[in-house]
């Protein structure tokens, strides 16, 4: 209520048989003279003492030459207490009125002119979301791996009980769930915001997760092959995918520790459609297997350096002709972890099985 009385109690005072009389006009030049060479002044001086470009010190001339409250206010107490006149004050609107012209026109010129700095790239482990429904196995080499990627960013495993309503008539199995989430985590000696989170459905309450948490990566379980009869449906980590930001994985973790990585890339993996998606396994395989070499197949790991990835020191090539598949299931040994890009029925091959020969599977659906 303030702004408005006051900027029209200032407009009543404008009095326009005064605004265009030579001498009102000569002293707003006057006036808008001494403005503008005093914020040039001080913008040089800034550049000069930050080591600004010409375009940013231009730019911070314009933003900070427009006038506007805090010079109609001085004017007014000015004229209140009778240290000058109407003419002074219908000058003063006149130098309001270049400095917003000078700025809007100066602005966009600079502005476009200032180089864009790169964007930083987000940690995947700033915000490890670690989702649950219903039962929990696996959970303990999940919340593992979630707190190894979360480590190696300095991050945070924030674990989330999604309740749905209709399928839980209350909260207890949730409650129950987030209790025994704490017990693991205490157990695996990890700190995490543990939650629960009530939805229509699951993909839903994951979704909402992710944004409310800003989930850097989403870590989703693996509840086991699928029946043919949900070919053409849209599984929970698909509609997941599409509905959030950050990158969704698949876990399908064995209760043994691992022993050896392996990022299972091939060549059609590295197209132009792919790179976030293979960044985000390497930083998974690199976070699981700090002490352990990093084996990558059956694509050549220059052909990842190529394409912009970058890969630790400590990697080693197991090289093969043959796709995915067949090349974790003559490679990948008992005790080891299999980060790839696969999706659908091809994770749930890989998955069933590697599961059977004692290792872990980790797929990154989307990035």
């Amino acid at each position: 209520l303030f702004i408005p009385a006051f900027l029209v109690s200032v407009g009543l005072m404008f009095d326009p048989a005064v605004m265009f009389k030579p001498s009102t006009i000569v002293l707003a030049l006057l006036l808008s003279a001494a403005l503008v060479a005093g914020k040039a002044a001080a913008a040089w001086l800034t550049g000069r003492a930050f080591r600004l470009s010409r375009a940013e010190s231009g730019l911070l001339f314009s933003v900070s030459v427009a006038q506007a409250a805090a010079t109609l206010a001085a004017t007014v107490i000015g004229l209140e207490l009778g240290l000058y006149g109407q003419e002074v004050v219908n000058a003063v609107m006149g130098v309001i009125a270049i400095s917003l012209f000078i700025t809007s026109l100066a602005t966009p010129k600079f502005a476009e002119r200032i180089e864009k700095p790169e964007l930083e790239e987000r940690r995947l482990g700033e915000v490890v979301l670690v989702p649950t429904h219903g039962p929990s196995s696996g959970l303990s080499g999940r919340l593992h791996l979630a707190g190894q990627i979360a480590e190696a960013s300095g991050g945070l495993v924030v674990p989330v009980v999604v309740a749905i309503p209709h399928q839980d008539e209350d909260l207890s199995d949730a409650k129950a769930r987030l209790r025994e989430i704490d017990e693991t985590l205490h157990a695996l000696g990890l700190e995490g915001d543990s939650r629960i989170r009530i939805d229509r459905s699951l993909a839903d309450g994951i979704k909402q997760a992710a944004l409310e948490n800003d989930a850097s990566l989403v870590l989703l379980g693996w509840q086991g092959p699928r029946p043919i009869t949900t070919y053409f449906v849209e599984s929970v980590a698909d509609e997941v995918s599409r509905l959030v930001e950050c990158p969704v994985a698949i876990a399908a973790i064995s209760e043994a520790p691992v022993e050896q990585v392996y990022l299972a890339v091939s060549k059609n993996d590295l197209n132009a459609s792919r790179p976030e998606r293979v960044k985000a396994a390497v930083r998974i395989a690199t976070s699981a297997g700090a002490h352990h070499p990093l084996v990558v197949g059956p694509a050549d790991p220059a052909h990842l350096v190529e394409a912009g990835i970058n890969l630790p020191e400590k990697t080693e090539h197991e090289p093969g002709d043959m796709g995915v598949i067949p090349w974790v299931e003559q490679t990948a040994q008992e005790n080891s972890l299999i980060v790839s890009l696969a999706r659908g029925w091809t994770f749930d091959r890989i998955a069933t099985q590697t599961r059977k020969a004692g290792c872990s599977v980790v797929a990154v659906s989307t990035g």
